[in-house]
């Protein structure tokens, strides 16, 4: 018996506008046809419903923990500079060239972006989600090199925790109808 498929090509187009989502994309069995209707009944709804609960949270979340990371970049750049300054923040298992780029990276992704989102500078999603992955590679290398949130295995559930706030501030960021409109 042969198989014969369903759908022999399909061109995706968006709602609103007629211009291919994806190039002729070939749908070669059933199954290719479930997956797409299944992204358009189950996914795409599910994506709208996430980001309009989103939108009414996330910039004021957003705004507030890069607020809390400005101050303390700054803070923990004092104590760097001037030790007698004793915020506690230093961490003695860092070298001095991490402890300091650990501090600036903080004090940068915090201030990009809240004088982005005031002026609506349009690259701040971008410059936010690349200081983002600066500080989760800083945090790699403390956790794994310097044994950062103490040691044992349990040092790594901050970390994966951390990683997952990068992600999802990050999809935020680049997905939301709202931070597009706020940043053109």
């Amino acid at each position: 018996m042969k198989f014969v498929p369903l759908f022999r090509s399909a061109s995706l187009r968006t709602a609103d506008r007629n211009e291919p989502l994806q190039n002729d994309l070939p749908l070669g069995s059933f199954i290719d046809g479930i997956k797409l209707a299944a992204y358009y009944l189950l996914a795409k709804p599910f994506e709208a419903l996430v980001m309009n609960h989103a939108d009414r949270l996330m910039p004021a979340l957003l705004l507030t923990i890069s607020a809390i990371l400005a101050i303390w970049g700054a803070a923990g750049l004092i104590e760097y500079f001037v030790p007698s300054a004793m915020f506690r923040l230093q961490n003695e298992k860092f070298p001095p060239g991490l402890q300091f780029l650990h501090f600036l990276s903080i004090l940068i992704a915090g201030s990009v972006f809240i004088i982005g989102y005031i002026r609506r500078w349009p690259p701040t999603p971008f410059v936010t989600v690349t200081m983002y992955a600066v500080m989760a590679t800083l945090c790699f290398i403390e956790t794994v090199d310097f044994e950062a949130f103490g040691g044992g295995h349990t040092r790594y559930i901050p970390m994966v925790a951390e990683f997952f706030a990068y992600f999802c501030f990050s999809a935020y960021l680049l997905r939301s109808q709202k931070m597009r409109q706020r940043f053109q």
